[in-house]
């Protein structure tokens, strides 16, 4: 019966980790929209999201406000070549350590073979900021 129980909660926490978005992306995503001119604040009040969310280091979001945000900005600038200027638009750093790893980096293949032996020290902060607060 417990082991039961703890696939449901792992099942449960899966699920929910799937609808959330990290919160440095859509910080992201608005860096470069305001390189591009467009009203950032508008755009943050369509994804319903508060500058609050936005600041948390392991910060994350509702997946629709991802969405959202990128309705929002092609209703302010309707072009169709608005997600690659948007990209080319983020200023470096935007990523903070992992745009340093990627420029960094060979290849593809050694940015994943880095974050894999990593992830269990990213695992470990985030979870020891968890039980901080």
């Amino acid at each position: 019966m417990r082991r039961t129980f703890v696939i449901l909660c792992q099942l449960v926490e899966f699920s929910a980790m799937q609808t959330m978005t990290p919160a440095i992306t859509i910080q992201a995503a608005l860096a470069g929209f305001g390189q591009l001119g467009c009203d950032t604040e508008a755009l943050l009040t369509a994804t319903g999201v508060g500058r609050a969310a936005l600041a948390a280091p392991f910060g994350a979001v509702p997946n629709d406000a991802f969405g959202l945000l990128w309705m929002a900005a092609f209703r302010q600038r309707p072009d169709p070549t608005l997600p690659t200027q948007v990209g080319l638009a983020v200023p470096f750093n935007e990523f903070g350590i992992l745009d340093h790893l990627v420029t960094a980096a060979e290849t593809g293949e050694s940015v994943a073979k880095i974050l894999v032996s990593k992830s269990q020290h990213v695992r470990a902060a985030t979870n020891s900021q968890g039980a901080a607060a």
